[in-house]
């Protein structure tokens, strides 16, 4: 509510700006509506409709009204109004849009009777990033999932870049015929994030997804490492060699057959490696000698069979107390 209240001001700003300056795109908007022409008047209407539907807390339905006017007029300051619906909306990377056009095409003497304009605009713009994303096929569905939902910003061509807010994405790359690639980034605000994506052709290879119940894995296919598990990557149709380790564990390999156009999950279990205090060959090795009081342990790491040694496995004999 506070926020929708602060709004209004430079929205009543802007209108009573529009309405003294010179005229603008064509309008004079200093005419009443009867003189000017059947868009103008229309666009008119839309404006007031969209300053009550502001003032009534409903910004969706204003950045509707303004919409429709400014395709109308090209009214400069109805770009300001749409960026403050957007910004009581929280789409701030289209309401930097519309701020950043205003500026653009506003007479100076509008712009001077907004207060604050650039300082908004800075403002948006540390909050906001930059996607550029990088395909080697044009048309993929671009789709990004962060905090507010997964929405789709739409099909890639080359150079396309996205304005998003700053922060942790989940992004995904699809098109019919190709396998689909996801990455997670840091898209950093006033900065760019930009994504490498290679789509892989479903005629000519397949798609390799390795899992593992542990936590951390790492993952490598054909000795190439691929990530964390669970990792995905495109390989040629056949046999792919799959190779998953994490510190403590036994490193595990095994072999993936592939066939064209088909996804393959693999999932690759961990023995967890036992420490070599608990194997039962490493105790026939220890003994504990006594010289002046002071126990000496000794350790002989050379593995024995179990019918060998003095020792039984998984006991120490000593006749002092031991102290470390």
């Amino acid at each position: 509510m506070r926020r929708m209240l602060r709004l209004r001001r430079p929205l009543a700003i802007v209108l009573a700006a529009t309405l003294a300056s010179a005229p603008l795109s064509g309008a004079a908007w200093a005419q009443s509506p009867a003189d000017l022409g059947a868009d103008a008047a229309r666009a008119a209407e839309l404006r007031k409709l969209g300053n009550e539907a502001m003032d009534h807390l409903e910004p969706a339905r204003a950045l509707g009204y303004y919409s429709e006017a400014y395709g109308l007029t090209r009214d400069p300051a109805l770009l300001y109004n749409k960026g403050r619906a957007l910004q009581a909306l929280e789409n701030y990377p289209e309401a930097l849009d519309a701020f950043e056009e205003f500026a653009q095409k506003a007479t100076p003497e509008l712009r001077a009777k907004v207060d604050g304009l650039e300082k908004l605009i800075d403002d948006l713009r540390r909050r906001i990033g930059t996607l550029e994303i990088v395909c080697n096929v044009d048309g993929g569905e671009l789709r990004v999932k962060d905090a507010k939902g997964e929405r789709v910003l739409g099909k890639l061509k080359a150079g396309d870049r996205f304005r998003m807010l700053a922060g942790k994405k989940e992004i995904s790359i699809s098109r019919e015929g190709y396998f689909p690639e996801a990455r997670t980034i840091d898209v950093p605000g006033g900065g760019i994030a930009r994504v490498d994506v290679t789509l892989a052709s479903k005629a000519v290879g397949g798609r390799l997804r390795v899992s593992s119940p542990v936590a951390g894995a790492l993952v490598s296919v054909d000795g190439r490492p691929i990530g964390v598990a669970p990792a995905d990557v495109s390989v040629n149709a056949g046999a792919h060699r799959v190779v998953v380790q994490r510190d403590g564990y036994e490193t595990a390999e095994t072999t993936a057959l592939v066939e064209t156009g088909e996804e393959r999950r693999v999932d690759v279990p961990l023995a967890q490696r036992s420490s070599v205090f608990g194997r039962w060959w490493f105790w026939t090795g220890v003994g504990a000698i006594v010289a002046g009081g002071v126990v000496t342990t000794i350790v002989l790491i050379t593995p024995r069979s179990p019918d060998s040694g003095s020792i039984p496995p998984g006991t120490v004999k000593t006749d002092a107390l031991l102290r470390f």
